[in-house]
C-alpha cells in the first residue's frame, strides 16, 4: 500500500482529504506544519507527500525548500496545494486548488505513483 503523509494547518480540509485517499486505497498521515515533520516522515516513510503552502505566511514554501535539501528524503516527490488558488510552485510536481482538491489531486497522486514506482 502507497503511503501518503498530508502536511496542513487545516484539520478539517485534511479530514477530507485524508478519508477520501484512504477510500482510494492509500495510507495517509497528517501532520501540522509545526509538528516535527522529519520523525514522522523517518517513522512512516511516505511514497508521497503532500503540503499546502500557506501562501499568507509562506512556510510550506520554506517546508518544501528544507524537504528537498535534505539528500535523505529529497526522492520524495511532493505535491503542494493552495488555500484559495491553482498554482505552481518550481519546487514541487504539481500544485492544486483545495476547492477542487479531491477529485484533480488524486489524478495527480495516482499518475505520479505509477510513474515514479518509488
Amino acid at each position: 500500500m502507497k503511503r501518503i503523509l498530508v502536511i496542513d494547518d487545516d484539520n478539517e480540509g485534511t479530514s477530507i482529504l485524508k478519508i477520501t485517499l484512504e477510500k482510494k486505497g492509500y495510507a495517509c498521515e497528517h501532520v501540522f506544519e509545526d509538528e516535527n515533520i522529519m520523525e514522522v516522515i523517518e517513522s512512516f516513510k511516505p511514497n508521497l507527500i503532500v503540503i499546502d503552502v500557506f501562501p499568507e505566511n509562506r512556510s510550506g514554501n520554506k517546508m518544501v525548500k528544507k524537504l528537498k535539501c535534505n539528500a535523505e528524503i529529497s526522492h520524495i516527490p511532493i505535491f503542494s496545494f493552495f488555500s484559495n488558488r491553482f498554482e505552481s510552485d518550481p519546487n514541487t510536481q504539481e500544485a492544486a486548488d483545495k476547492e477542487i482538491l479531491t477529485d484533480e489531486l488524486y489524478i495527480l497522486i495516482r499518475e505520479n505513483l505509477l510513474k515514479n514506482k518509488n
